[in-house]
């Protein structure tokens, strides 16, 4: 386990041409390996001597791509569900279902517990090639409502200002983040007691968890 103090934001032209590329391949050319793989079994099971050809060269790649995406996503979603659980052990952290939700990729959680005044973000980086498919480094923050400066909601995407230079600003994308935006803003009409030092608190945990499954932890040197 390591703790890097590293801008997640930040990352190199080619990383950045990478990751592009590999996006526009599962946008546009896999959903097309699919539909070839599938014509070309009809064909196939018509014993069409080209579509055997071609079946046999479409098929395994679109295997592997399928197989590369699940366990992908399977990894990421039991990793931020490990610092999840741990998280909500002895009843610290105890959000309803409607005020917690994960990306469908598994690669970023929110979790608000309105009763208790605070909030968790958890979100994988992707800091070199090897974390598009082995995500390894984390972001893991807890926020009560005087831990942030500020938090901002544009459509689908929600945006917490962290008061951090180091790391500024928080990203979470989904259908479900204008709901979780009026809630985190609501809790500021409250005055919240709190028994612990929800952000420390939540560090010690991830480190626990990180050290525990051979993680990494992406951490601000600003307390």
């Amino acid at each position: 386990m390591k703790i890097k103090n590293i801008d997640p934001y930040h990352r190199s032209l080619f990383f950045r041409y990478t990751e592009n590329t590999l996006i526009i391949y599962l946008v546009m050319a896999y959903p097309c390996l699919i539909a070839l793989t599938l014509i070309t079994y009809i064909g196939f099971k018509k014993d069409h001597p080209d579509s055997v050809y071609w079946f046999y060269i479409y098929a395994p790649i679109t295997a592997i791509t399928t197989l590369c995406i699940i366990i992908t996503i399977t990894i990421q979603r039991s990793r931020i569900k490990a610092f999840k659980d741990n998280i909500k052990k002895n009843n610290f952290f105890h959000p309803s279902e409607p005020d917690e939700c994960m990306t469908f990729s598994g690669s970023r959680y929110l979790g608000i517990d309105v009763n208790k005044g605070f909030f968790i973000f958890i979100s994988h980086v992707k800091t070199n090639f090897t974390s598009l498919f082995n995500p390894r480094d984390y972001i893991v923050m807890g926020f009560s409502i005087n831990d942030y400066e500020s938090i901002t909601n544009s459509g689908s995407e929600l945006i917490i200002y962290t008061g951090k230079p180091d790391i500024p600003r928080l990203f979470f994308t989904n259908k479900r983040a204008v709901g979780l935006y009026h809630k985190i803003a609501a809790m500021n009409d409250y005055d919240y007691h709190y028994s612990h030092n929800i952000p420390d608190y939540v560090n010690n945990i991830a480190k626990q968890v990180a050290e525990e499954k051979n993680l990494n932890l992406i951490m601000s040197r600003f307390s």
